[in-house]
């Protein structure tokens, strides 16, 4: 018998600067954890309520293909569309 896949929920932040999701309550309003060009992200995650998501058209927000990680949305199942 396999195993029922589910959607996976919304990111719960965006970054301010370069809109890196995250699931992690506890970093919500603090700075980003990414690294561009050798230097720590400078900007902050918000809440994502205002954000406008997609499901992602190539695993139909599972987050996965097959039993990879989707390549599109990075196994969120949310591609981010706009910021308000």
């Amino acid at each position: 018998m396999a195993l029922k896949r589910y959607k996976k929920s919304k990111p719960l932040g965006v970054c301010t600067v370069c809109k890196d999701f995250t699931g992690e309550h506890i970093r919500m309003n603090h700075r980003c954890v990414r690294s561009h060009g050798g230097r720590r992200c400078a900007g902050i995650y918000r809440s994502s309520l205002t954000v406008v998501w997609n499901e992602c058209p190539t695993c139909h927000g599972l987050g996965l293909v097959g039993s990879q990680k989707c390549g599109e949305c990075a196994g969120w199942g949310w591609i981010l569309h706009s910021m308000t």
